[in-house]
């Protein structure tokens, strides 16, 4: 007989764990008894599933662009879109789409062969792929502020032979290798076009999305109608979507938030509200379009929400109509659900999704109520329907509770593969040895909880997220190292991949040389002019580094961790400019604040030392609380440097501050008011 115990210090583990591993090693033991051949097995064991079943259901729809069709033959009169002062009804939209269908059938596209779309954001993209996918192709998203040579690459490498633009835009690429279709928006109004009844199958090709790629290329992501059809279905499903709602699509067309927006709202008769133009980049410009249209429906990144509800402290709006909150691509900081709840709407239902761009949108859901004290970040949550996930360990089997592995996606959402890369598909997409189940490895680190649902824990690999948007490091390295002006480059993500909270995320690139100053300063200066032809713009290095050698592993491998740990004071190589007065100062501070660094210099640009469309939101919020509200988002996309926006302030400042000064003196009357009353209510009752 043998007799045995576990002593352990309970506080020192996750609820549960201690007992999934005793039980593991009670039933090792017995079989270790029971039969021989287990002393030699190479996994000697395999742990009970723990993740929850998957749970499945047949969808009734299973083609994207069958919604708008069916709809706009019995709600033909009934809102469809809204974007630059331009309202569509079901009947209009629908014609618009039919118009693309015929010109796109009309040059002789084939089925599931790729046709761009490269134009700005508005109600002529979402009209641009319904067209595209009735003519039996798949549309290719580009979008329009990459560097023209990315955009070309993207062409050259998917040979596709139609860009899709709009009418004013169509001359910019007259001199391409591909016919032209340029939108037009009087085509709403027009007369019916010749339907197009491509012979499409839930099988068949719907998009494909390019994604950063390791190796220097981005790789594209080939999804299909089944795929896309069973996350919209069941997010609709899930979150009661319906003709009542009013859908607010603020994400690129090259970024798949957008493929529920462009697709979600035409199979339950709802409606979609696109801010467009400087409306994009405006928080003012999203108030009036969500109370103009009692706007029900919220799907973008956290940071873009966040900005949305710290905008109401300025502006005191609060929206009745909003409902839903959909949070993915991101962390999602553990303060958010209950800010946005007291200065949005305190019944706003908020929902943490998440995912893979390869696995059609969404895999994965976590409905956020309390944010429990204890939380470290928001939990990762649970399969969507027909989609299930894994955490998993080297051999593919499960990790007990508790125990950090890697995270697998299975179900119907996988993508068919990356376009014309059979070797990276085959490295990502695998099929279990076991369960013979098709999975992908998403690069991503987790755990489980004892109830199945799973804790995300950031990525095993060099891959970071900003503002939502998926970077891979490799390749920007790989972008400088083809402008040949350093011996080699090692490029990190400094405040990346942090849970329960929103870091600015700065990208550093370590350049190695051995040349002198004056070498390396003009050399910097080729290489920033340089990548600005290459990659995005999100993708540019805030900051360059020179040294001499690289640390290293004891394995002898770079040792990134080190890099990212470092301190960086990037040394200035031309002469810096400091703040002249008090209006440039406190600009500096603001700036310095939301981008995480101070060194720069009052006549940098701020988009070229690592500001974007989302940090600059932040900064306008604290302007406005420093400054007053005379300052609107675009004017400082117009002054984007601290000397020309100081100026501009001080010309605001009077008026600006007079304003907000009567406010705040009102403000102060009347809590000064409510206090007396207060007081004179208990001396009655006393």
């Amino acid at each position: 007989m043998l007799r045995f115990n576990w002593d352990s210090v309970a506080s020192l583990f996750p609820q549960g764990m201690i007992k999934s591993m005793f039980d593991t090693y009670c039933a090792f033991l017995e079989q270790l008894v029971d039969n021989d051949d287990i002393w030699n097995a190479v996994t000697p064991i395999r742990q009970a599933e723990i993740a929850p079943p998957m749970e499945c259901k047949q969808f009734e729809d299973h083609i994207l662009h069958h919604g708008l069709q069916r709809l706009a033959k019995t709600h033909g009169e009934s809102f469809a879109i809204a974007s630059a002062g331009d309202e569509l009804n079901y009947a209009q939209l629908d014609n618009v789409a039919d118009h693309i269908a015929t010109r796109v059938h009309e040059l002789g596209v084939e089925k599931e062969e790729l046709v761009a779309v490269i134009m700005p954001k508005g109600w002529q993209q979402v009209a641009a792929t319904h067209g595209i996918l009735r003519a039996g192709g798949a549309y290719l998203p580009i979008d329009p502020e990459w560097p023209e040579q990315r955009q070309q690459d993207l062409i050259e490498t998917t040979q596709a032979k139609v860009v899709i633009t709009l009418v004013e835009y169509a001359q910019h690429f007259s001199a391409w290798p591909v016919s032209v279709i340029g939108v037009d928006s009087q085509w709403q109004h027009s007369k019916p076009a010749q339907l197009v009844n491509a012979d499409v199958q839930p099988e068949d090709l719907a998009y494909v999305i390019f994604t950063s790629g390791s190796t220097g290329k981005p790789k594209g992501v080939m999804i299909d109608h089944r795929g896309a059809m069973n996350t919209i279905s069941d997010i609709n499903e899930r979150f009661n979507v319906t003709a009542k709602d009013r859908i607010f699509g603020l994400s690129a067309l090259s970024f798949d938030l957008s493929v529920y927006d462009n697709f979600a709202p035409y199979f339950v008769g709802a409606g979609l509200v696109i801010p467009a133009g400087e409306q994009i980049k405006d928080p003012s410009g999203w108030n009036s379009l969500l109370t103009q249209y009692e706007v029900s429906v919220w799907n973008t990144v956290p940071a873009l929400f966040q900005i949305l509800a710290e905008y109401q402290e300025h502006a005191g709006v609060n929206f009745p109509a909003l409902r839903l909150a959909m949070l993915s691509g991101d962390w999602i900081p553990l303060n958010l659900p209950t800010d946005a709840r007291q200065k949005l709407n305190d019944k706003l239902e908020i929902i943490s999704l998440g995912g893979a761009t390869e696995c059609s949108i969404w895999s994965v859901f976590y409905p956020i109520d309390e944010v429990k004290p204890q939380w470290k970040s928001i939990p990762y949550g649970v399969g969507l329907t027909n989609q299930r996930l894994y955490v998993l360990n080297k051999q593919l089997d499960e990790c007990p509770v508790g125990v950090t592995g890697d995270i697998y996606i299975a179900g119907v959402g996988l993508a068919l593969g990356y376009y014309k890369d059979e070797e990276k598909t085959n490295a990502h997409f695998i099929v279990h040895p076991i369960t013979g189940e098709r999975l992908y490895r998403t690069g991503d680190c987790g755990k489980y909880f004892a109830d199945g649902c799973i804790e995300f824990l950031g990525r095993n690999d060099n891959q970071v997220k900003v503002n939502g948007y998926r970077i891979e490091l490799g390749e920007i390295e790989s972008a400088i190292r083809d402008c040949g002006l350093f011996e080699d480059v090692v490029v990190v993500a400094q405040g990346s991949n942090k849970p329960g909270a929103h870091t600015n995320t700065r990208l550093i690139a370590y350049l190695l040389t051995n040349s002198d100053g004056a070498s390396v300063a003009n050399a910097e200066a080729q290489l920033v002019s340089l990548l600005a032809d290459k990659i995005p713009s999100y993708m540019i290095p805030n900051a360059y580094v020179t040294l001499d050698k690289l640390p290293l592993t004891a394995n002898g491998k770079v040792d990134r961790k080190a890099l990212v740990s470092q301190e960086i004071k990037v040394t200035y190589t031309r002469e810096k400019i400091t703040a002249k007065n008090d209006t440039e100062r406190r600009i500096a501070g603001i700036w310095a604040s939301v981008l995480g660094f101070d060194d720069f210099s009052t006549d940098d640009n701020f988009f070229e030392i690592g500001g974007d469309s989302v940090s600059i939101l932040k900064v306008h919020q604290q302007l406005v609380k420093e400054f007053g509200s005379g300052l609107t988002v675009v004017e400082m996309f117009k002054h984007p440097k601290i000397v020309a926006l100081a100026q501009f302030i001080d010309t605001l400042a009077p008026v600006a501050r007079s304003k907000d000064d009567l406010k705040a003196k009102a403000n102060k009357q009347k809590a000064a008011l409510g206090k007396k009353r207060s007081a004179s209510k208990r001396r009655v009752n006393s």
